[in-house]
């Protein structure tokens, strides 16, 4: 499978002051001068997506089926827009060229269907009662996606708040420091007056693992009349699934979990027809 994107959306800031250092201050020194700073949308983007698809499918047989299904893929793009922010240089758009922010390389999907198996003598007690159930799950593995370093404020001096990126230090970026989800080292505050190295989405997100469960039966009571139960089951293990962390450098929560997926929740629900 594979995908083309031309002409996408890009965020751009472009009144903004040159680099180094001058006795105007920041608003004197803008490309409008004194006026204030804002977004320009253009249409500049490009994405490629690229992606192997492998499934593996047994139908309803004996009371059980499945479908496993795995995706390696890649995603690139220079688009800031979805989720990305604001370009960091506005005339070097080449720098954006990154990994996008909804690349996962690896996905497996696991669904399958049970239905409760029976005996041959159908006057006994435990016939009727393991009858007629059935169990539904759904496993799902997945990459993280990737984060981009970046700094508060404006160390660069052009005026823009909020996209500036961290500086690289050449250290490996996936190694954990302690509790950090990774390598603080690898990136630093760049020097004052530039701007950082750092490219966009450098930074491994963390694995995901969802599952969910259900089971369910229905009882006939009467020709027109049914009973059925239901129990259903988000993350029945209760793992906790990161799905934020800090990527601001130099901050107190930089590489510490900040978001994170529901815990585990059941409910139960019962249904009478007539």
């Amino acid at each position: 499978q594979g995908t083309k994107g031309t002409h996408l959306d890009i965020l751009q800031s472009p009144n903004r002051a040159p680099l180094g250092g001058s006795s105007l201050t920041t608003q004197q020194r803008l490309r409008i001068a004194n006026a204030s700073t804002f977004q320009y949308d253009i249409s500049a983007g490009n994405s490629i997506y690229n992606a192997a698809q492998f499934s593996l499918l047994r139908r309803m047989a004996r009371g059980r089926s499945f479908n496993l299904t795995y995706v390696l893929s890649k995603a690139i793009d220079n688009s800031s827009t979805l989720g990305g922010g604001v370009a960091q240089v506005v005339d070097n758009l080449r720098a954006e060229r990154a990994l996008s922010n909804i690349d996962q390389r690896h996905r497996l999907n696991f669904t399958y269907s049970i239905q409760s198996p029976v005996g041959a003598d159908r006057t006994s007690w435990k016939w009727h009662a393991i009858r007629g159930w059935n169990l539904n799950s759904r496993i799902s593995v997945a990459s993280g996606t990737p984060r981009t370093a970046v700094v508060a404020g404006d160390p660069s001096g052009t005026g823009i708040v909020g996209s500036a990126r961290a500086q690289a230090t050449g250290l490996p970026v996936d190694g954990s420091t302690g509790d950090t989800y990774f390598n603080l080292a690898a990136f630093t505050v760049p020097l004052s007056g530039t701007y950082g190295s750092a490219g966009r989405n450098t930074i491994p997100g963390v694995m995901n693992f969802t599952m969910n469960a259900g089971i369910f039966r229905s009882f006939r009571i009467k020709d027109r009349h049914t009973l059925t139960l239901t129990v259903n089951a988000n993350n029945p293990l209760n793992r906790v699934n990161i799905t934020g962390f800090g990527t601001v450098i130099g901050s107190i929560n930089a590489g510490l979990p900040s978001q994170a997926s529901a815990m585990r929740s059941i409910t139960a629900s019962t249904r009478f027809n007539w």
